[in-house]
C-alpha cells in the first residue's frame, strides 16, 4: 500500500500553533518541535480525515521520537522536544469519526514510556473529548495570513462543529467568508451537517480557503564561508551570516517566503520545476540564534502553514589569540620550562596554553603547520609534536579557530633552539695496577689513561670529553649508540672533572653532561702482579696437527695450552707458496735439528702467542731469519707492552730468543712481528717454545742476540801479553757487548760503562760481554786485559745459541762474559 504524507496539527489549549507535514519514507532529517504542556498532537493522513492506524514511538531522555509506517525507527520523522517535561497527548481520528489516543498493547499511551526502545502504538478503543472552540495563531498583524490555516483544518476534518466558530473568530470586515457556500466538514461526532458551515465566495482575487498549499520541507542551511563549511547543525554555531537555505516538496512556481524567529521576512524565491528551491540572503543575518521557517504562497495568494523549523546560531566574532603559553622539557638531566629564546635537548617538547573553549589551536613551526590541539571546556590545550623536531632553531606560532570557523590572528612567536641530548658518562675504567675495573665518581686511580664510555647517544654524532674547558679526547658514536674515549696522552696526576658533549652533523653541540670526578695518582702505582699461579710449559710442534693461518683472526689452541692468533696477514711476494703455518715442509732437509714440525711465519705477518695464563719467562728457537726487521714484544695481562727485542738475523744458524720478566711483572702473551722479505727469503722458522719453569734458568738475558761476528786485530797471546796501547778506536759497543778490536788496557770503569744488571743471569750483578778473535785467554790473560785486576772464572752459560765463559771480579758485583768460541779458559 502506498504510504501517504502525515499532517500533524499542534494544539495549545484552544489555539492551533502549527501544522507540520511528515513526508512518507525515511526522512533526511527529523522535524523538531518544542513540547507544549497539555498539548495535543493530532495525526491525520494527507487526503483523508482519518489518522494512520499505527505509529512507532521511542523515549530518548525527555524527548519523544515518532515514526510513521514505512519509515526507519532509528531515524524518526518527528521529535517533540521535552515532551516528558511537558506531557501532552498524541491522538488521531479513527474511521468511526471519533478521536482516540495512540496506545500500546497494554492500553498505555505515550506519556508512560520508560525505556529507550521503539514501542509500536495504535489507535485505542476509547474516545477522547471533542476538540471544539479552536482558533489559529495569526501569521501576521492584519489577521489575514491565518485564513488558509483555518481552511486547511476544516478540510482535514479536525475542527468538527468548531469550523464556524473558527471562521467567525478570525473573520475581518473585508473577509469574503460566506455562509451561502459551504463544504462538508465532519464534526467530532462524525455527523455531516452542512447547513451552518460557511465557505468562501468564488472571487479570483481572493485566496480560496478550500485550497491547501503545501509548505514542503525546509531541508537545510549551508555554510560556505571559512574553514568549516557544509550543512549547519542546530548545535554548532556558524560563521556564515548569509547561509544558503534549501528546501523541497513545493509546487513548481509557488513562492517560498523565508521567515526569521520574530516572523520577519528574510527574503523569498520561487520553486523549481522539481519542487526544490534555494535562497541566500542579501543582507547578513545578525549574530545569535535564528529559528528559520518558510511559508509557501501560490499564484492566487493562498498560503501554506509554516514549514518545519531549522535553528541556526550565527557567530562571526573571531576568537582571541592564545595566552599563557608554556614550553616544557621532560628529557635528560635538565628538565622543566623552556623559556623563550632558550635551549632544550627535548625534540618533542610539550607546548600548552589557554584559548576559547571548544576551539582548535593550530601550531606552526617556522611558518609550517605541524599539528593541532582541541581546547578543552576549561580553556586549556596542550600539544606535543608527533614527529621529533630537528636540531636547530624553531619558532612556534599559533592561530585559534572557534567552533563556528572564525580564526584568530597569529600570535607572537615563541622561539627556542633544540640541541642534541647531553650524553651521559656511564663508566670510567681503570686498566692499570693491582686494582682495576670500573670507577665511581670521586675515586682515585693509578691509570693515567682511563677509558671513558657511555651509550644511548645518536649514531655518527661526535662525543667530546672535557676536563673543565680542556679537551681530553673525542670519539664517533657507533651504530648502537655506544662510544668510548681514551685520552691520547697520559694525564698528569691530579683531580679531573670529566664532562661530555654531543655534536651533530650540523655542528650543533649539546649541553654538557653531569661531572664525573676522578683523581689520578701514579706516585704509588706498582707494576701489575700475576692474578694467579704462573704457568709453565713447552711445545716443539712435533705432535701437533698441521695448521695453516689463512685470514686475520684465525686462531688455534694446542695441546700444550698455548693459543696462536693471526694478527696480520703476511706477504709472499716471491711466490714461494709459503704460509704462516705449523708444518713439516723442508725441515728434514734444511733444519733437521727442529725435529718433525716447526712454526713458519710469512714475511710481514704478525702472530700472537698466549700461554694460557701468566708466566715469567719465554724462549724459542729461530732459524732461516735472513732479513732484518723481525721482533718480539712481551705484554702483561693488561695488554701493556713491557718489553720488546729484535729477532737476530742468523741465516741458516739456530739462535735462541729469550727473556725473563723483572720481579713484580709477568708475561701474558707475546707478539711476533716478521720483517719484510728480502730477495728470495720470505719467512722465518721457529721451534721449541718454552715458558715459565721450562725455560733454562741460565737463559735470562734482557737483550738476546746471536754470536757477535769476529773482528780483526783481536786480543792475541796468553801470558805476559799486555793490551797496553790505549786508542779511541780500541772498543766499540754493540748493545751490551764490548768488542776488542785493538790492543788496549780496560779498567773497571770501562766495563761498568757498558754493563747492565742481570744481562745474562738473574743474580743482581752488573754484566758485560767481552768478545775477541781466535784468542785463548786464561784467567791471567783476562786479568791482563782487565788491567791486572783480580778475576775468577765461575763457569759458563749459554744464551742466544752462544756459550760464554763467566769471570767475576773479586771485590765487586761485576761479571764479564767471554765468548767461549773465541776465548778459551785454562
Amino acid at each position: 500500500m502506498e504510504s501517504k504524507a502525515i499532517k500533524v496539527v499542534v494544539i495549545d489549549g484552544k489555539k492551533v500553533e502549527k501544522t507540520i507535514t511528515l513526508q512518507p519514507g525515511a526522512a533526511p532529517e527529523a522535524v523538531s518541535i518544542d513540547g507544549i504542556p497539555d498539548g495535543k498532537y493530532i495525526l491525520v493522513e494527507d487526503g483523508s480525515n482519518v489518522a494512520p492506524e499505527n505509529i512507532t514511538v521511542k523515549r530518548v531522555g525527555d524527548d519523544l521520537y515518532i515514526s510513521t509506517e514505512g519509515s526507519d525507527t532509528e531515524h524518526p520523522q518527528l521529535i517533540i522536544r521535552e515532551f516528558y517535561k511537558h506531557p501532552g497527548t498524541v491522538i488521531g481520528m479513527g474511521e468511526d469519526g471519533a478521536y482516540h489516543d495512540y496506545v500500546d498493547v497494554y492500553g498505555h499511551d505515550s506519556q508512560v514510556l520508560n525505556d529507550a526502545s521503539p514501542v509500536p502504538l495504535a489507535l485505542g478503543d476509547d474516545n477522547v473529548a471533542a476538540v471544539d472552540g479552536l482558533y489559529a495563531a495569526a501569521a501576521d498583524s492584519d489577521g489575514i495570513g491565518y485564513l488558509p490555516l483555518l481552511a486547511g483544518l476544516g478540510a482535514l476534518g479536525l475542527l468538527g462543529g468548531a469550523a464556524v466558530a473558527l471562521a467567525h473568530h478570525n473573520n475581518s470586515d473585508d473577509s469574503n467568508v460566506s455562509a451561502s457556500n459551504s463544504t462538508d466538514v465532519p464534526d467530532t461526532s462524525g455527523n455531516s451537517d452542512n447547513s451552518d458551515t460557511p465557505n468562501t465566495s468564488d472571487n479570483s482575487d481572493t485566496p480560496n480557503t478550500d485550497v491547501v498549499v503545501q509548505p514542503g520541507t525546509l531541508d537545510s542551511a549551508i555554510d560556505d564561508v571559512g574553514s568549516i563549511a557544509g550543512e549547519i547543525s542546530a548545535t554548532v554555531p556558524t560563521d556564515d551570516n548569509k547561509p544558503t537555505f534549501n528546501g523541497s516538496g513545493v509546487e513548481p512556481g509557488n513562492t517560498i517566503i523565508i521567515h526569521d524567529t520574530d516572523g520577519s521576512v528574510i527574503g523569498s524565491t520561487t520553486a523549481n520545476d522539481d519542487g526544490t528551491w534555494a535562497y541566500t540572503p542579501t543582507d547578513a543575518l545578525s549574530d545569535g540564534e535564528h529559528d528559520i521557517s518558510v511559508v509557501v504562497e501560490d499564484p492566487n495568494g493562498n498560503t501554506s502553514v509554516p514549514s518545519n523549523t531549522i535553528i541556526i546560531d550565527i557567530d562571526t566574532v573571531a576568537p582571541g589569540a592564545v595566552t599563557d603559553k608554556t614550553l616544557s622539557d621532560d628529557v635528560g638531566s635538565v628538565q622543566g620550562e623552556i623559556l623563550p629564546e632558550g635551549t632544550t635537548d627535548d625534540n618533542q617538547p610539550a607546548y600548552a596554553g589557554k584559548a576559547e573553549a571548544g576551539g582548535v589551536v593550530t601550531i606552526y613551526d617556522n611558518g609550517t603547520e605541524i599539528g593541532t590541539a582541541v581546547v578543552g571546556d576549561d580553556g586549556n590545550w596542550s600539544f606535543t609534536p608527533a614527529t621529533p623536531l630537528a636540531d636547530g632553531q624553531h619558532s612556534y606560532t599559533t592561530t585559534v579557530t572557534d567552533i563556528a570557523g572564525n580564526q584568530s590572528s597569529i600570535d607572537d612567536p615563541y622561539n627556542f633552539t633544540v640541541i642534541p641530548p647531553a650524553p651521559e658518562v656511564l663508566t670510567v675504567n681503570d686498566n692499570v695496577g693491582t686494582q682495576q675495573g670500573e670507577l665511581a665518581s670521586g675515586d682515585v686511580t693509578d691509570d693515567n689513561k682511563p677509558v671513558i664510555t657511555g651509550n644511548g647517544a645518536i649514531p655518527d654524532d661526535i662525543i667530546t670529553i672535557y676536563d673543565n674547558d680542556t679537551v681530553i679526547g673525542s670519539a664517533v658514536v657507533d651504530a648502537n649508540g655506544d662510544w668510548s674515549v681514551t685520552p691520547a696522552a697520559a694525564l698528569d696526576d691530579g683531580t679531573y672533572d670529566f664532562t661530555a658533549t654531543q655534536t651533530d652533523a650540523e655542528g650543533q653541540a649539546s649541553a654538557s653532561s653531569s661531572d664525573f670526578a676522578v683523581t689520578i695518582d701514579t706516585s704509588s702505582s706498582v707494576p701489575p702482579v700475576p692474578s694467579g699461579p704462573l704457568v709453565s710449559g713447552e711445545d716443539n710442534f712435533d705432535t701437533d696437527s698441521k695448521y695453516q693461518f689463512s685470514a686475520v683472526g684465525d686462531s688455534v689452541t694446542l695441546d700444550s695450552g698455548i693459543t696462536m692468533t693471526y694478527l696480520k696477514e703476511g706477504v709472499d711476494g716471491s711466490a714461494k707458496n709459503t704460509y704462516t703455518e705449523i708444518t713439516n715442509k723442508g725441515l728434514g732437509l734444511l733444519v733437521p735439528d727442529f725435529g718433525a714440525q716447526a712454526l713458519v711465519a710469512l714475511a710481514n705477518s704478525s702472530l700472537r702467542v698466549d700461554f694460557g695464563g701468566e708466566t715469567d719467562a719465554v724462549s724459542f728457537k729461530v732459524q732461516s731469519a735472513n732479513f732484518p726487521g723481525s721482533s718480539v714484544a712481551y705484554f702483561d695481562a693488561n695488554g701493556e707492552q713491557i718489553f720488546s727485542q729484535d729477532i737476530p738475523v742468523v741465516g741458516s744458524s739456530i739462535a735462541v730468543v729469550d727473556w725473563h720478566a723483572p720481579q713484580g711483572q709477568s708475561i701474558a702473551y707475546i707478539e711476533i712481528n716478521v720483517g719484510a722479505e728480502s730477495a728470495s727469503d720470505v719467512a722465518i722458522r721457529m721451534d721449541d717454545f718454552k715458558w715459565g719453569d721450562s725455560v733454562d734458568p741460565l737463559l735470562l738475558s734482557s737483550v738476546q742476540h746471536a754470536a757477535i761476528p769476529d773482528v780483526t786485530s783481536a786480543v792475541q797471546g796468553i801470558e805476559g801479553y799486555s793490551l797496553h796501547s790505549v786508542l779511541d778506536t780500541a772498543t766499540q759497543q754493540v748493545g751490551n757487548v764490548v768488542q776488542v778490536s785493538q790492543s788496549r788496557a780496560l779498567d773497571i770503569n770501562d766495563l761498568l760503562s757498558h754493563a747492565s744488571k742481570d744481562l745474562f743471569v738473574k743474580d743482581g750483578h752488573q754484566q758485560v760481554e767481552l768478545s775477541g778473535n781466535d784468542s785463548h785467554l786464561s784467567a791471567e790473560g783476562v786479568a791482563t786485559v782487565l788491567h791486572n785486576a783480580q778475576w775468577t772464572e765461575t763457569g759458563s752459560v749459554q744464551a742466544g745459541g752462544v756459550t760464554y765463559d763467566v769471570y767475576n771480579h773479586d771485590n765487586s758485583s761485576l761479571d764479564v762474559f767471554v765468548q767461549h768460541d773465541n776465548m778459551h779458559a785454562i
